[in-house]
């Protein structure tokens, strides 16, 4: 198959850090592909049920910046990579962040 982009494309992953009302926490992936205003794919080895609530520490580093934001949300789903959740809250920060975010990566797909 001819290769028709101009630019290469990339998968852009970053740090998160899930927190659970019990006060457990670990370590997860986000790609952001998956994220939307209305939730996101965490890649894992936890398996947390359904329903539970948590927030999501989501930590964006570049070469001339740094962004920090968090998100509440419930697990919705599970698989054998990582977990969905759905956002239940979203400040206008975090809001904006992720719509830039989704607005780049649809930018870097259409190349």
């Amino acid at each position: 198959m001819n290769e028709r982009r101009k630019a290469q494309r990339i998968t852009f992953e970053t740090a998160a850090q899930v927190h659970l009302a019990n006060n457990e926490s670990f370590p997860a992936e986000v790609e952001t592909k998956n994220i939307s205003l209305t939730g996101l794919y965490l890649k894992t080895d936890k398996s947390i049920p359904i329903h539970t609530s948590c927030s999501v520490e989501i930590d964006l580093r570049g070469s001339t910046s740094k962004m920090h934001f968090i998100v509440d949300g419930k697990v919705c789903r599970h698989d054998e990579n990582g977990l969905a959740i759905t956002i239940t809250h979203l400040d206008a920060d975090s809001y904006t962040h992720i719509i830039n975010l989704v607005n780049l990566n649809s930018a870097q797909e259409q190349t």
